[in-house]
This record gives structure tokens, sequence and C-alpha cells, in this order.
């Protein structure tokens, strides 16, 4: 039997009730609206985790939190990923944006009775690439490939071109870069140079992986105009909201200086500009769909949001 090419799109903090297919009224999803249409909807999923580092990981290597011991944004112990099974059975292996994952060399735990070095050898690229064969990053504050990018085009003043951190956190901001510039529009054009170059005699595995509409809100000029204040429905807060917060509630409303209160006009803007990210992801996937079905890979393919 034919092996499937494999495409894994991967939004970071993208809520379940933010696709129009699915039953947003305001928001303009074209690309996964035709996903849904194409394909099955998961609408009872949840993640394994809520901390970035430790939903990563379960996903890759099909193991719980609890189990991986990987519980929160830190460097985790080596267990096997699916990309190695993958490249094991014949897949060229892909990835580009955000992967957000480091793993360390433990021999105190057990991997299946096999030595770490006997697994991988002593091909340190492999081993920090978790079974990726090429990988392009977009990191969480760090220099890494998407920022090499932005200053061989010219941009290389724009000192936090993913946006602002800190008390900025939660402001929404227009990006200082151009549309062709976004983090979002890298994303798709690295992985439509990596299909392009691809080794044609085997199946891919692509994982193609936004940092949006994770923190900071940016969106690029005209995107940041798509959805307005105005538009947008304040969230439902109980009366009693107070009582239901939990002491990691508190924690991190206070670092990220949500702690005086609810202020519905800026949470209403946090959410337009949430969703122009949403929107812009969409219209970048837009591009790497269009790329599948010119290029006859379209029904011979799995794609998992």
């Amino acid at each position: 039997m034919k092996k499937k090419n494999i495409l894994l799109v991967f939004t970071d903090q993208q809520r379940y009730d933010t696709i129009a297919a699915l039953g947003n009224p305001i928001i303009k999803t074209p690309t996964i609206d035709e996903l849904v249409r194409d394909g099955v909807s998961y609408t009872n999923a949840f993640s394994p985790c809520p901390a970035c580092v430790p939903a990563r990981h379960a996903m890759v290597t099909g193991r719980m939190p609890y189990i991986t011991d990987c519980v929160d944004n830190e460097t985790s112990n080596y267990r096997k990923s699916f990309m190695e099974i993958l490249s094991e059975n014949g897949y060229q292996t892909l990835g580009v944006g955000k992967m957000h994952f480091t793993i360390q060399r433990d021999h105190s735990v057990s991997h299946d009775e096999q030595d770490i070095d006997s697994l991988l050898g002593t091909n340190n690229d492999i081993y920090n690439n978790w079974g990726f064969e090429k990988r392009c990053t977009s990191e969480t504050r760090t220099d890494d490939d998407y920022e090499t990018y932005v200053r061989e085009n010219g941009f290389g003043h724009v000192g936090s071109p993913k946006g602002e951190n800190s008390e900025m956190y939660y402001i929404p901001q227009p990006s200082q870069l151009p549309e062709e510039l976004d983090e979002t529009s890298w994303v798709v054009k690295e992985s439509l140079n990596q299909l392009e170059s691809r080794d044609q005699d085997r199946p891919f595995f692509m994982m193609t992986s936004f940092q949006r509409p994770h923190p900071p809100f940016v969106a690029p000029f005209p995107w940041n105009k798509l959805y307005r204040c105005a538009e947008m429905i304040p969230p439902v807060v109980p009366e009693d909201y107070e009582n239901l917060l939990c002491f990691w509630n508190h924690f991190q409303n206070r670092y990220k200086y949500r702690d005086q209160g609810i202020d519905n006009n800026l949470i209403r803007t946090m959410k337009a500009y949430y969703y122009s990210s949403i929107s812009f992801i969409d219209y970048n996937l837009s591009k790497l769909i269009r790329y599948l079905k010119e290029n006859q890979l379209y029904e011979d393919k799995m794609i998992i949001f």
C-alpha cells in the first residue's frame, strides 16, 4: 500500500470556537472551513497540559505529562518521537516554525532498555532535531532561523520581530514588519521551500507550526484592521468570578499585568487582534493547500490540523 503524505498544521493557543464552519459567526476562516467540510472534526478534544512544552512533548511521544515527567516549560528528557518512527519507516520528516522543545540525554531514565547513543548514534543534529531530517525554527524569545531571515531582508533594526513581551504581553500591537516578512508568512514560505526541494522518491511528513495566535497579539497591516473592538462580544464573567480564581490564576495575572480588574474594551480589542492572527494564518495556509492541489499531492494525503 502506498504511504500517504502527512501535513501536520499546528497553531498555538487557538480556541475551539474560532472556526467559522464550526459555528463562529464572526471570524473568517475559509481555508480551515474547507478542511472541516472535507474531513472529520474532533469537537471533544483536550490538550494534555495547559503549558506549551509539556503539551508538545506529549504530542510527539504519545505519552501523558505524568509519564514523561515533562510538566513545565523546561528541557525534557529524551523519549522516542513519532517523527523518528516515521523516519525509520521511509518518510522524509520536515518541520518549520515553533517546535518549542529541547531534549537532553538522561541515562537515568529507561528508554526501552536501550542506550540513547545506540538509538541515535553520535549525530547530534539528528538527536537535537528529535527525528526531523530538516527543521527550520521560529521559537519564543530566541535567535532562530526566522529572525535570521528578518535581518537578511533589511529589518534587523526591529528588536522584537515577533512582538513585544513583558508588560506588553497582552496589549494588542501592530506588527513592526510588512506582511510578507511576518512570522506567519515565513512559516508557510519556508514550508513551501522544503516541499519544493524534498526527496520525491519518499513520502513526506511536514509539520507546519505557527507562533500565533499565542500572545503577544500582533498582526501586520492591513490584517490588524480586519476585526474591530465594537464587533467583539464581551466575555462572560460570572458575578462571583473572583472566587473561582486559583493561586495560578492570580500568579499569572500578577506577572502579566492583568491583576487590576477586567477592562472589557481592552479584552474586546485583544480578541479582535487574536481573530486577525487566526485569519492571517488561514490566508497563508491557503497557499500551502493550493500548492498541494497544483502538484497532485492533495488527494493522496493526510492533513491534521
